[in-house]
């Protein structure tokens, strides 16, 4: 049986409607193809005088974001100076999952990794489990998404998550505080992430946490949407009816449901919450092992 080939990278193959088509790529792992021309794009707000706080300056020297924090193979946490090639005649750091066929920073502020936190808040309700939800806006129409945004510098994961979640799908309440003090599950993914807005210059990281919600708690959550440019609403969802969704955010579906259902299989909690994905600790610091036993009622 013939060999199925691998899909390109949506970088590699897909861009906004502002971008100039993708030049052909080759060899997407070798940048020294001389053959390789990638087209160049900015977005116009970042090269404003008055450019918005969280985009770079155009010039920034590689220096600035070699120290810079990336998710490395497996999420470990490293730098992008140790983590990516340096382009050094335009001095500017490799997209680390290869050629985009456009240089620059296309829609994204910074030069190097754009991190982005995602919540993913789940729920056991009448004999099924459910996922939170909301509908975002997108160019040809509307998609499913979790609640999603940029971590702004100076801002943490953990604060980013919070402000998303009530941006965009629940009201702010104590509800939201216990969410976060009980419930919180671990890191379902962290690491590079495969967007049709990434440049060979520029590029997208998350960092995607799973928290499961006590009955009680899911009783008190409200939801409710702040952001109504982006958003259209947020609802629950049972799991297995959710079949698409927007971005890489179906592949971070699966794998919550692959541990919810381990969960009600009756395995022990701590040997569940043992076959997460390895990190040392969470972006915060905190140990996850002990704070996993905070989340033992289903």
């Amino acid at each position: 049986m013939p060999e199925q080939q691998q899909q390109p990278l949506k970088q590699q193959r897909l861009e906004p409607d502002c971008y100039p088509s993708r030049a052909s790529i080759g060899d997407p792992t070798n940048w020294r193809d001389e053959n390789y021309q990638p087209h160049e794009y900015e977005a116009p707000v970042l090269l404003k005088k008055d450019k918005p706080a969280w985009a770079d300056v155009v010039n920034l020297p590689s220096s600035e974001v070699a120290n810079r924090l990336s998710w490395g193979a497996q999420g470990k946490k490293t730098t992008v100076g140790d983590a990516c090639e340096l382009d050094a005649a335009r001095d500017k750091f490799l997209n680390p999952k290869g050629k985009t066929g456009i240089r620059g920073r296309g829609l994204l502020g910074r030069w190097g990794p754009n991190h982005a936190a995602d919540c993913i808040v789940t729920r056991f309700h009448h004999g099924s489990f459910e996922v939170l939800l909301v509908t975002k806006h997108v160019a040809d129409g509307s998609a499913k998404a979790f609640p999603a945004g940029m971590v702004d510098p100076g801002a943490t994961v953990p604060q980013t998550l919070r402000d998303e979640l009530t941006q965009e799908a629940v009201e702010d309440s104590g509800a939201v505080d216990r969410l976060f003090g009980e419930c919180d599950m671990g890191v379902v993914y962290r690491g590079h992430v495969d967007d049709f807005r990434n440049t060979d210059h520029a590029w997208m990281e998350t960092v995607v946490q799973h928290f499961h919600a006590t009955p009680e708690i899911a009783a008190d959550l409200r939801l409710g949407t702040a952001d109504v440019d982006e958003i259209k609403g947020s609802a629950w969802y049972q799991i297995d009816e959710v079949t698409e969704m927007y971005a890489s955010h179906y592949d971070w579906l699966c794998t919550v449901r692959a541990r919810l259902l381990s969960m009600a299989d009756d395995k022990p909690r701590q040997e569940v919450r043992q076959a997460r994905a390895p990190h040392e600790r969470d972006e915060d610091g905190s140990d996850p092992t002990a704070r996993a036993s905070k989340a033992s009622k289903l």
